[in-house]
């Protein structure tokens, strides 16, 4: 008896004709393909590490010349000539961005130079930045006592938001936001366990913490944007104007180092107006802004 013989069912593709045959030379057109594509994207990952290593040097460069110019400063300084190094501090300041290293120092030349407006603006500007430097503020405490202008009488208030940056403060009012929903949210699904009441009674306290730091933070983000407008008198020409402009007439003149709200500007000149209420002109360069534009 010979074998039976079973049939393997067709497939698919045999049963509807539409078996495909790859020739030789189409294998050969998608290896080829294949290799371009792969070369582009090995020359661009190439492309993208030179870019990377070249401003990578470029930065390294940046910050060397940063660092020999700080220490150059340092050391006219140390040698007393005090303009030199307040030139250098602050052309470092303005040109690559201000720290609270770079802003203290140059108080400190602005100050043996004998520029106590510039020294205060400098001080004020390294507080913007870093709250709670106390050699900051001591330096700055030092400068007004010396130029003869008091203490400003800020008030609770004023202290507790300077105790922080607007970042800071912002920072501080997401993370009780974030506090107050994640609370709420799990206070609410545990609102149907008959034995989660005590669960419940600690969520409604974590998030009425919450929302308490969400106002507070947020109320003293709010008062640190609001100070943007404040100002110091520098050491040019501190002589408040009735107008705009050179020949008007002076109504009177205010200290360097004085504090001042900037209101507005025209054409070279600056509104401000002192904590006593006296307002007037001031040249464009005789009043610094203490937060950064």
């Amino acid at each position: 008896m010979s074998p039976r013989c079973v049939p393997r069912p067709a497939s698919d593709a045999v049963r509807r004709g539409i078996v495909r045959v790859t020739s030789p030379g189409a294998a050969g057109h998608a290896g080829r393909r294949r290799t371009r594509a792969t070369a582009r994207i090995a020359a661009l990952a190439c492309a993208l590490l030179g870019v990377g290593v070249v401003a990578g040097a470029h930065a390294s460069a940046a910050e060397s010349a940063r660092e020999q110019v700080f220490e150059s400063a340092n050391a006219a300084f140390a040698d007393g000539r005090f303009d030199d190094a307040r030139g250098a501090l602050a052309e470092l300041a303005r040109n690559d961005g201000a720290s609270p290293a770079v802003l203290y120092n140059l108080g400190n030349a602005a100050f043996r130079a004998g520029k106590p407006g510039e020294a205060i603006l400098a001080y004020e500007r390294a507080l913007w930045l870093a709250p709670r430097d106390q050699d900051v503020r001591a330096n700055l405490r030092q400068v007004r006592k010396a130029a003869g202008l008091p203490e400003p009488d800020d008030g609770p208030w004023l202290r507790l938001a300077r105790a922080a940056t607007a970042n800071g403060w912002a920072w501080l009012a997401s993370a009780g936001l974030y506090v107050a929903c994640l609370s709420l949210l799990l206070r609410r699904l545990a609102s149907g366990d008959a034995r989660g009441r005590p669960r419940r009674g600690v969520l409604s306290v974590s998030a009425g913490v919450g929302l308490a730091l969400l106002l507070l933070a947020g109320a003293a983000c709010a008062t640190r944007l609001g100070e943007r407008d404040r100002g110091v008198v520098l050491d040019g020409d501190p002589k408040l104007r009735v107008a705009p402009y050179a020949s008007a007439t002076v109504s009177s003149e205010l200290a360097p180092g004085e504090i001042v709200r900037i209101e507005r500007g025209h054409e070279g000149f600056t509104l401000v107006r002192t904590v006593t209420g006296r307002s007037g002109w001031m040249t464009g360069d005789a009043v610094g802004r203490i937060a950064p534009d």
